[in-house]
């Protein structure tokens, strides 16, 4: 795994590409990309062959699909659970399905359940000059006290704090799909690698068993 500061340089930097794609660049805009809408939109670029969740570029199309960054229309009477019968009345997240609400809608990450809570807002129209300023893609800004995470723009912190967590796993993940792309699906998930035998919790690997 690459050292953190550098991953963090390379994500920056693909990321302030990516939002070049909204038309975000003041001297070089680019409304008619075409992948201007899958920034946006959290949409898979067909003539660019890459994802973008919160405007990051995802390479692989399997952890893009795993990312799932839609909502599902579900039969909220169909769930018995508890902890899901309560997140559906208050629009709020069960951790034992990993389910969340917005909208009457179904969620299957924190990340993607805080990222309907938020707005998708471009560089250029940020009119707070600290959150223009900022060198990082998450960052709570004190100064007008919204979050950023990626493209999306957070009044709640609450909301700001939960994405962050998700972003940061998602870019592990990211970071992992260059190497086997089963890993990153099992970051996502907690899980393991059938083919890696490393176990993953939170992002990081926490075991690692015998190869047959």
């Amino acid at each position: 795994m690459i050292p953190g500061w550098r991953r963090r340089t390379a994500l920056i930097g693909a990321f302030a590409a990516a939002m070049s794609l909204l038309g975000c660049d003041e001297h070089e805009p680019r409304e008619h990309d075409a992948c201007a809408e899958a920034v946006a939109r959290n949409l898979w670029c067909e003539a660019r062959n890459v994802g973008f969740v919160a405007g990051v570029p995802i390479q692989s199309h399997l952890l893009f699909d795993a990312l799932d960054a839609h909502g599902h229309e579900l039969n909220p009477k169909a769930f018995t659970c508890t902890g899901c019968v309560e997140a559906i009345r208050v629009g709020g997240f069960c951790d034992k399905c990993r389910i969340g609400w917005v909208g009457g809608m179904a969620y299957f990450s924190r990340l993607t359940y805080h990222l309907a809570r938020g707005r998708v807002e471009s560089a250029a129209d940020h009119r707070c000059g600290a959150c223009r300023a900022a060198p990082e893609p998450t960052h709570w800004c004190d100064a007008c006290k919204r979050g950023v995470v990626g493209n999306t723009v957070f009044d709640n912190r609450a909301d700001f704090l939960g994405a962050r967590r998700g972003f940061d796993l998602m870019l592990t993940a990211d970071e992992a799909s260059r190497r086997c792309e089963t890993c990153a699906l099992a970051i996502l998930a907690d899980d393991s690698c059938f083919f890696c035998k490393i176990a993953y919790l939170d992002g990081k690997p926490v075991a690692t068993a015998q190869r047959n």
